[in-house]
């Protein structure tokens, strides 16, 4: 049988609102008779994260955001594999073409600069927050969230240019997590998936994307919060895993819909340029 081969649009297109339902049930679609790889997999990687960051000193930050992006770049392989083909093991969330790997080394060392740049300022001024609770040498027997705020008020009242720095620092730290998973929302799988493709055309269309279809993903947004709530209420931490497992999925769907040309012939495409950006073939 043959297989569609994808071809990335120069530009990408902007869907109707009602599109993001439309990549919910495609992502039914995809992890239909392969929901369990999906979930080990995305089981696996926090806690892979989470080993490197506590057992391997410095170097361990640094293989989390590896492990992280290629992670993103998996989910898609796995997707388009299964999308193909109708059949996945787990081989195929690690299996990457060679000339994609370095790319994906790139982005997890852009990725983890940014991380590190946005944190500086909150870790700073957690750094004096937590001396001058130390210079108050009050105990805190009770940590409901009443007492806390008090307690919290008491110091602002006391130290106000502290606690104003720590808040603004921790907006900029909130907002720049925004932007970090904003760039790599498609960016891993853009390379990943068209292994030609220039590292920054890759970032300018996944903004480009995600910005003609704000609409869209504002309903997306609501649609996965729900579905955050309820899973957590029925699965508590189990169920968050499984929402991330729905996130990357459902952002293959979208990617499809917004960037890929959807073609039936097997005619050899050019190599990379400004007009023609080509998929890998498996």
């Amino acid at each position: 049988m043959m297989l569609p081969d994808l071809k990335l649009r120069q530009t990408p297109i902007s869907t109707s609102p009602s599109a993001s339902f439309t990549w919910f049930l495609e992502t039914f679609k995809l992890i239909k008779g392969n929901l369990l790889q999906f979930y080990l997999v995305t089981l696996i990687t926090p806690i892979l994260m989470f080993l490197c960051s506590v057992f391997v000193p410095f170097l361990g930050i640094i293989l989390s955001s590896i492990i992280y992006t290629f992670y993103c770049a998996a989910m898609f392989n796995a997707c388009l594999k299964k999308q193909k083909t109708q059949s996945l093991t787990f081989s195929d969330f690690l299996t990457f073409n060679p000339q994609t790997i370095k790319p994906l080394m790139v982005i997890s060392t852009l990725f983890l600069s940014l991380n590190i740049l946005f944190s500086i300022p909150f870790q700073s001024s957690i750094s004096e927050f937590v001396k001058i609770i130390a210079m108050e040498n009050k105990v805190i027997e009770d940590f409901s969230y009443e007492t806390l705020s008090l307690y919290f008020n008491e110091i602002q009242t006391k130290y106000p240019e502290i606690t104003s720095k720590l808040i603004s620092s921790f907006a900029i730290f909130v907002i720049g997590l925004c932007i970090i998973e904003a760039m790599m929302f498609f960016t891993p799988g853009i390379i990943s998936i068209h292994k030609n493709i220039n590292i920054m055309d890759a970032i300018k269309l996944n903004f480009i994307g995600l910005l003609k279809n704000s609409i869209s993903f504002i309903t997306y947004g609501l649609i996965l919060s729900v579905i955050l709530l309820c899973l957590f209420f029925i699965l508590n931490f189990f169920g968050v895993f499984l929402f991330f497992m729905l996130l990357k999925v459902s952002s293959f769907a979208a990617y499809q819909e917004i960037f890929v040309e959807i073609k039936t012939n097997k005619d050899h495409q050019a190599p990379y340029n400004n007009t023609d950006l080509d998929s890998r073939d498996f």
